[in-house]
């Protein structure tokens, strides 16, 4: 049935996986400059720095992210686009926006320029994608101007040649904050332009507010992402984000792999 390639994103648990677990992957992904993991398989690299962020070139060329994903022969090389802010601050795990909002047409513009900026920088063999956002209501709007639309993020990838990592936890945070029905939602995201999924269970607050709570996915988000693919044919990365015990992280990757293979 599938034809995913389940790719191992450890974050702060490495140290506590057992090597037998590792060395059942194939492709890690990497999430910080900071802390590197040690792998010489296949690798993808994912950021939370933004193109809308001011200081988007600057921090990459701070931490010399050119030469890393060069010397690591990143296969895939991921960021965010929104909030549509330039500045910000983050309070209780959101953006709260600083200035002046950002036009979805100036974010196009941005779009358009750091793309073109960052593909100048990596080999062609560096594939460069986008990752969705969640949506949140707040005071600033920082979430505003289309930017967790599933719309704007097919519109991205066509017109500036990359692709999609779709977060699964955002897209339903999202569905749910907008109060639109997921299969809908879902539906709206051009599959063609996804080459990796991310998987973990979101969570709603007392507010009825829901959030990105990172929690340890299970049967309820294999079978939408199930329902979502099929058997499309193409070959995608799977990854699950989850880092808060070493032994959940592998039943958890235990289960997917049983799910989609069996």
């Amino acid at each position: 049935m599938t034809h995913f390639n389940y790719a191992l994103v450890p974050g702060t648990l490495f140290s506590q996986l057992p090597e037998s677990f590792i060395n059942t992957f194939t492709t890690i992904e990497q999430n910080s400059f900071q802390n590197l993991i040690p792998f010489c398989g296949d690798q993808i690299f994912h950021t939370g720095y933004s193109i809308t962020d001011e200081t988007f070139q600057s921090e990459l060329e701070k931490v010399n992210a050119f030469r890393i994903i060069e010397k690591f022969n990143i296969r895939r090389f991921s960021f965010d686009v929104g909030p549509c802010y330039r500045r910000t601050n983050t309070e209780d795990a959101r953006y709260v926006g600083v200035g002046e909002k950002v036009s979805q047409k100036e974010i196009f513009n941005l779009c358009e320029q750091k793309i073109d900026w960052f593909r100048k920088h990596v080999p062609d063999t560096c594939e460069i994608a986008v990752e969705n956002l969640n949506y949140y209501p707040t005071e600033t709007g920082a979430y505003e101007e289309g930017v967790c639309e599933p719309e704007f993020y097919n519109e991205v990838c066509r017109n500036y040649g990359v692709n999609l990592v779709l977060d699964l936890g955002h897209a339903l945070v999202s569905a749910w904050n907008l109060n639109i029905d997921e299969t809908e939602y879902l539906k709206r995201f051009d599959l063609e332009l996804i080459s990796e999924i991310q998987i973990c269970k979101m969570a709603i607050s007392q507010s009825q507010e829901a959030y990105d709570a990172h929690d340890c996915p299970d049967e309820v988000e294999f079978n939408i992402v199930a329902q979502m693919f099929g058997d499309d044919g193409r070959k995608r990365d799977v990854v699950i984000e989850f880092w808060r015990d070493a032994a959940q992280l592998m039943d958890s990757y235990k289960k997917l792999r049983a799910y989609f293979d069996a």
